[in-house]
């Protein structure tokens, strides 16, 4: 966004269901959601339902978290291509911070107030708390 304004974000946490109408949210979410600089976070721990998400758009809008993958050289910021090798490790809290690292800059976030020392969230989460603060931070009821 022009001048370093952050983006507003959207998390839609447990979306499990892999369906056709499901699909075509997705894709029609992410394409309005492009256009309004909004991003999206889609939450799942169904790796198959995940890797079809990836798919829908050929891994440009939407895509892996870098530490939900082992695919070598894949960092995140580019687009991601070929088949995801989804892993379950736990990450050090470094690696957790190195997974939001991008979010805070973008968003004038501290990844140390995000990831405080201890935590024990898997890439997903990680994520998902970066939002929360950022909704926090950013967002006021009138």
């Amino acid at each position: 966004r022009e001048g370093g304004e952050p983006s507003p974000v959207l998390i839609i946490d447990e979306f499990y269901i892999n369906s056709e109408k499901n699909k075509a949210f997705v894709r029609t979410l992410l394409r309005d959601a492009a256009a309004m600089g909004v991003t999206v976070f889609l939450m799942t721990k169904d790796a198959i339902w995940a890797s079809e998400l990836i798919k829908l758009n050929g891994g440009t809008k939407c895509k892996p978290l870098p530490g939900n993958v082992r695919n070598q050289g894949y960092t995140g910021s580019q687009r991601f291509e070929g088949e995801a090798e989804w892993n379950n490790m736990d990450l050090s809290v470094e690696e957790q911070r190195e997974v939001v690292q991008d979010f805070c800059q973008k968003h004038d976030l501290d990844p140390i107030q995000v990831i405080p020392n201890g935590s024990a969230f898997s890439p997903g989460e990680a994520m998902k708390r970066a939002g929360e603060l950022y909704f926090e931070k950013h967002m006021s009821i009138v």
